[in-house]
């Protein structure tokens, strides 16, 4: 038998109306994208995904492609802490901006920012002469969602709290990267984000949403 409340209802399953109140009021591309990175934080626990991140030197010299779009998959160890960024941020913009013009913005930020990763490793290593920039590494929703939160605010002049600060929205994602930084050594990852959402937000490159994913533009 059900166990019954006082009125003589059957209660439901809290941890099953929890997860279903999390799927009515979370976005479409937001609830895909968090669900597979939980899977994939369970699944990194039994197996290594290093084979999925994006590290330039295997990237390039070992010609495996994949890298720059599976890395997007694949959550950091500090798992918890992504995903409070991501739904403090992420969602917000999926909310206002819609799941379609959201995941079209995502999809090709998170190439964009890739690339520029590997780029911008590839020219330190020449210039500086030292090897081990190819090994720097990135994954993760973080740095794509960043490059989408700087390209909406990169023109904003309103403030947002930021832990005991003020903070113009236009600086706010690159004062998080820099908070980030200085806690856990420089994020090169997410200032790629912030950097390629900061080019796209201002001009400097263009791409049409419409193009990218057959969607008609606004």
């Amino acid at each position: 038998m059900h166990p019954s409340n006082a009125a003589g209802q059957p209660q439901g399953n809290p941890i099953l109306d929890a997860y279903t109140r999390w799927v009515e009021t979370t976005p479409y591309t937001s609830r895909i994208l968090l669900t597979s990175h939980f899977c994939f934080y369970v699944a990194s626990w039994l197996v290594n995904l290093d084979i999925l991140t994006l590290v330039p030197l295997f990237t390039v010299h070992s010609f495996e492609v994949w890298r720059p779009i599976t890395c997007v998959l694949v959550p950091p160890s500090l798992m918890t802490f992504v995903v409070v960024v991501y739904i403090h941020s992420g969602m917000q913009m999926e909310r206002t901006l819609g799941s379609a013009k959201f995941t079209s913005s995502l999809v090709v930020l998170a190439l964009y920012t890739n690339a520029f990763f590997l780029a911008a490793a590839i020219f330190l290593k020449v210039v500086t002469g030292d090897p081990s920039w190819l090994l720097a590494k990135t994954q993760g929703l973080l740095p794509c969602t960043l490059a989408v939160v700087t390209r909406m605010w990169a023109k904003s002049d309103n403030d947002r709290r930021l832990f005991f600060f003020n903070v113009k929205e236009r600086y706010y994602t690159f004062a998080m990267t820099a908070m980030f930084s200085i806690i856990g050594g420089v994020q090169w990852g997410e200032l790629c984000g912030c950097f390629m959402g900061w080019c796209v937000g201002n001009g400097v490159i263009k791409y049409s949403e419409g193009r990218v994913l057959g969607m008609a533009e606004e």
